[in-house]
């Protein structure tokens, strides 16, 4: 059974305990005309007229909100934070449509919006909210810390961002062959959707294949280990212009003028060289910090060897900058 309160924009379900410390509620609130659905953390007992520090999360590509975020929100809350988890428009049980497709300027609407919902909780410290990012998420968090001032700081954990160094990593025919097979993607996506029709593609898988968006076995043995555990909600989709529209997306670009403290967390083995990360971060201004692990990408990921420490650094992050 679900309940209103008219003090906040949204739903709020039952509360149910995550652990000895930390419970959740069932959520849902707007954004764009469409309805995002989610958790809403907090600790498990909470003083009368006590305003919490909250932390909005963002997810990975193609994850949904059962991935990667309820292991961190659960440390988050257990530390004394209200902490807000959802799944993206076209994601998960989110609504929207075409489904499975990837917009980052999008999603970091849905990201402004689930701030305002959280900044609306009456047990939330609107002053105090900090915004933390996974993969893709991270990356959301990096151009946030730019344009959006509701933020008091925050944290990209394996964040992806676009590369800066001299030179193209692809041979020239690598690089048209590339451009050529999406170009012809989204051609046939916007094609699909004047007729009714929408394209899409296999998200992940191990190595090159036709009908494959993204060939990186890493993160297809990830994806498939959740979808057949914990996450049977993942559907390894994509549209076929989604990878396009994170090629195109730059998310770092204003980061010298940024407005709030910026941890960033990185495994030195990520798909995203560090140098890469260490370009924008050389051009962040203060405060900022730097954190280099010693795994894979996915290694700060849900089971994942660096989870623990990359919990900690963040907690530390936005207790320092989030004060009581």
């Amino acid at each position: 059974m679900k309940k209103t309160n008219d003090r906040m924009p949204g739903v709020r379900g039952k509360m149910e305990a995550v652990s000895s410390k930390a419970v959740r509620h069932a959520i849902s609130f707007p954004s764009d005309g469409e309805t995002l659905q989610g958790w809403l953390y907090h600790p498990g007992r909470v003083p009368p007229g006590k305003k919490l520090p909250g932390i909005v999360t963002a997810n990975a590509m193609t994850g949904v909100k059962e991935i990667n975020l309820p292991e961190y929100a659960r440390r988050f809350a257990e530390a004394g934070f209200a902490v807000i988890v959802f799944d993206y428009r076209y994601w998960g049980s989110s609504s929207g449509e075409p489904r499975w497709h990837l917009s980052p300027a999008e999603q970091r609407l849905d990201i402004a919006h689930a701030l305002t919902f959280l900044a609306a909780q009456p047990e939330v410290d609107p002053e105090r909210i900090g915004g933390w990012g996974i993969s893709l998420g991270g990356g959301h968090m990096l151009y946030l810390a730019t344009w959006e001032p509701r933020f008091k700081a925050v944290a990209a954990v394996s964040t992806g961002i676009s590369p800066q160094r001299p030179g193209n990593p692809l041979t020239a025919g690598e690089a048209q062959a590339l451009h050529d097979k999406l170009l012809a993607a989204s051609q046939k996506e916007r094609a699909g959707r004047a007729a009714g029709r929408i394209a899409t593609l296999q998200a992940w898988c191990p190595e090159p294949t036709s009908g494959c968006a993204l060939p990186v076995k890493e993160a297809f043995d990830f994806y498939e280990a959740a979808r057949t555990s914990y996450a049977p909600q993942f559907e390894n989709k994509l549209t076929s212009t989604s990878f396009q529209n994170v090629l195109a997306d730059d998310v770092a670009f204003a980061i010298h003028l940024a407005q709030v403290p910026i941890l960033i967390l990185h495994p030195v083995r990520d798909v995203v060289p560090v140098e890469d990360v260490l370009f924008y971060y050389k051009r962040a201004p203060e405060p900022k910090r730097l954190v280099v692990f010693s795994g894979l990408h996915t290694s700060t990921y849900a089971g994942g060897e660096h989870l623990e420490e990359a919990a900690r650094e963040s907690i530390a992050w936005f207790e320092e900058y989030l004060p009581g």
